[in-house]
């Protein structure tokens, strides 16, 4: 799939693979590729009540490619002290380079110790971390939810069929399908589940 968004474009620096000093249960870091996140943006664009958050983000190239694509909010949650530097000076260029306006919020801590604030409502993984360390995310994002409540969407990148599992029994998400690279419906394909919760949808008692 051809895409429109590269690199030099957004003045960001996010190619290659990492071998990073992580936890147990952290992932090296490894980009997302362009060609998804400019499908899932164009195939669910943003509004201008739209908040992105990345878990795990990196250097950044969703949350930047986000911003890019007129996301008004944006925030990349990273726990690595070496990726988190590399990330900021990203940001300096990303808003000197392309002019954004989008409000952007790069923090660096755990995933599962980040507030969930009352307007976040697009969420990332890519090849979450382990579940243990998701659910707490998870049950962080859904009592965001039931203190205020909002339509929320969540991308689960190349996810372990273990989230798709646990999602099915124990969240109030609902899954949406699967987006494939080129309409590549492959059983092998790359592919991002995506999860959605509608405010309406949902019972008082759950």
């Amino acid at each position: 799939m051809k895409t429109s968004i590269c690199d030099p474009a957004l003045g960001i620096d996010t190619e290659g693979h990492i071998e990073l000093d992580n936890k147990p249960g952290y992932a090296n870091y490894e980009p997302t590729p362009y060609s998804m996140l400019e499908r899932l943006f164009t195939l669910f664009p943003f509004t201008i009540d739209s908040c992105f958050t990345d878990f795990g983000c990196g250097l950044g190239r969703a949350v930047f490619s986000a911003a890019y694509f007129g996301c008004p909010k944006v925030y990349g949650i990273e726990v690595n002290p070496e990726i988190y530097g590399r990330l900021t000076k990203n940001q300096e260029s990303f808003t000197k380079t392309t002019n954004n306006g989008s409000e952007i919020h790069i923090l660096n801590c755990d995933a599962r110790q980040a507030v969930i604030t009352p307007d976040m409502n697009t969420f990332f993984f890519f090849n979450p971390f382990y579940l243990k360390h998701f659910i707490p995310v998870l049950n962080r994002i859904e009592e965001s939810f039931r203190q205020n409540r909002r339509n929320m969407r969540m991308f689960l990148y190349l996810p372990h069929d273990a989230y798709g599992s646990y999602l099915s029994s124990f969240s109030i998400f609902s899954f949406a399908g699967k987006v494939y690279l080129e309409n590549d419906a492959r059983k092998d394909g790359v592919y991002t589940d995506i999860y959605t919760l509608d405010a309406l949808d949902v019972l008082d008692t759950f």
